[in-house]
């Protein structure tokens, strides 16, 4: 054999050895159904819980408030509502810095007038009735340490702890891979269907588990308590726990109550299925929730959510985009009534403008769309992180119902709030007898011994 051709022989063999052991890693390490659909999973949860807002948006300008910075809102609406007409005059203060409120705003009923103003501190509420009240009136506002939720036992860790027992309870068995091409707007997505199912003991046991880990964290134990105290259920968890361990004894292991689909092209999951059999026959209530974006035929970003019963859909809520600014908006309900609509959004200007129809029947058994509803929203920045304007215009006309709304509003930042005297201000309880008679006019649904 020639030295060329034992070199080449040689080097044929290492890169088939080469291939050989690339191979057998593959599939020592290619993660599993389960590894797959975990992963997906947490991250889609991620997306559920988190919401992150865009900066450079109109919105996103005003709701990045600092904590120290101060906020006026000032209206001017009117509301017609069968020839009747409400009208809102005023100004709203936030002071972030020291949690202060203060409102001032007239409220016309037709030709009649009724003057507010309000103040509001960590400790009271002060109110007055203007032309009825001399003085602000207090109300000491109950402490709220004991019912409040310490901080660090943020809803969020409650959350990440459920998920983790649900993930504990997932098994490779009860995790189906199938391949599946599915259809989004017109759009063709090779994807990879991972659907894992819960029986009725599952839920107890997921449930079980989940109230054991949060009895045994001190942080989570307050705030679950907490919860359960303001509902005013008395409840410990070593009974809770007792109970769901009776139930998870009682508890049918062969019958599915819950089933979760997802469809997953690449690591990029497109669809979310949750599916609840109503009856043992296969009947199934579906909720369809796409929550990571895909793109259209024209390259924009889609949402979609849908519910259905008995193969029928009877709520859809649909966006589209069109551009990078633009999304159509679509609703509709049991396909009676149908919304449409268009959201424009840009750094400085904000738009959604909405159309309303019902589908009514006629007497030769076909079926119109009659508008009942139209809606205009716009925000627009004056001046850049200080001054935004907002108009909000609607009507509603269907038989003989008609009501309108014509709302103009200012939003402003860094807006010092106004010194508000209430040096002369008392306690309700102190309210004179013709003041309380002048109260009972004016909101005619208190009697004045209710008052104090």
């Amino acid at each position: 054999m020639s030295k060329k051709v034992r070199n080449i022989l040689i080097t044929s063999l290492l890169v088939v050895g080469v291939v050989v052991l690339s191979v057998g890693i593959y599939f020592i390490v290619k993660p599993s159904d389960k590894e797959i659909f975990v992963d997906a999973f947490k991250r889609n949860m991620s997306n559920f819980t988190s919401v992150d807002g865009d900066a450079s948006s109109v919105f996103g300008k005003i709701f990045e408030l600092k904590e120290d910075l101060n906020v006026k809102f000032s209206t001017d609406s009117t509301l017609e509502a069968n020839g009747e007409y409400l009208t809102a005059e005023g100004d709203f203060y936030v002071n972030n810095s020291n949690q202060n409120a203060y409102f001032n705003f007239d409220l016309f009923n037709n030709d009649e007038r009724l003057g507010l103003e309000a103040f509001l501190d960590e400790s009271r509420f002060y109110h007055k009735i203007k032309d009825v009240y001399s003085r602000f009136y207090y109300i000491d506002l109950e402490s709220l340490e004991d019912s409040s939720i310490d901080s660090d036992a943020d809803f969020s860790l409650l959350f990440d702890y459920l998920q983790d027992v649900v993930i504990s309870h997932i098994t490779e068995e009860n995790v189906t891979k199938t391949d599946k091409t599915i259809t989004l707007d017109g759009v063709s997505f090779d994807t990879k269907k991972y659907t894992v199912s819960f029986s009725e003991k599952d839920i107890y046991e997921i449930l079980r588990d989940y109230v054991v880990k949060i009895k045994n964290d001190k942080v989570l134990q307050d705030a679950f308590s907490t919860v359960f105290a303001e509902s005013g259920l008395n409840l410990s968890f070593d009974g809770l726990i007792t109970s769901l361990d009776e139930y998870v004894d009682l508890a049918n292991d062969e019958k599915m109550v819950f089933r979760y689909s997802m469809y997953l092209d690449g690591n990029e999951v497109l669809s979310n299925e949750f599916s609840i059999p109503i009856e043992s026959d296969e009947v199934e209530l579906t909720l369809k929730l796409t929550i990571n974006s895909y793109e259209n035929s024209s390259g924009f970003e889609n949402v979609e959510i849908y519910l259905s019963s008995l193969g029928i859909q009877m709520f859809s809520f649909e966006i589209k985009g069109v551009s990078s600014s633009e999304s159509q908006i679509s609703v509709d309900y049991m396909n009676m009534m149908t919304f449409t609509g268009t959201l424009q959004s840009t750094d400085t200007n904000l738009s959604f403008a909405m159309d309303g129809s019902i589908n009514v029947s006629q007497e030769d058994g076909s079926v119109i769309k009659e508008k009942v509803f139209n809606m205009n929203f716009n925000v627009d920045e004056i001046v850049e992180y200080k001054e935004y304007d907002m108009n909000l215009v609607f009507d509603f006309s269907y038989e003989d119902q008609k009501m309108a709304m014509d709302s103009n509003c200012k939003f402003l930042l860094d807006e010092q709030m106004p010194e508000v005297d209430l040096s002369d201000s008392a306690d309700i309880s102190e309210m004179t007898d013709e003041e309380k008679e002048a109260y009972n006019n004016y909101f005619g649904i208190t009697q004045s011994d209710d008052v104090v």
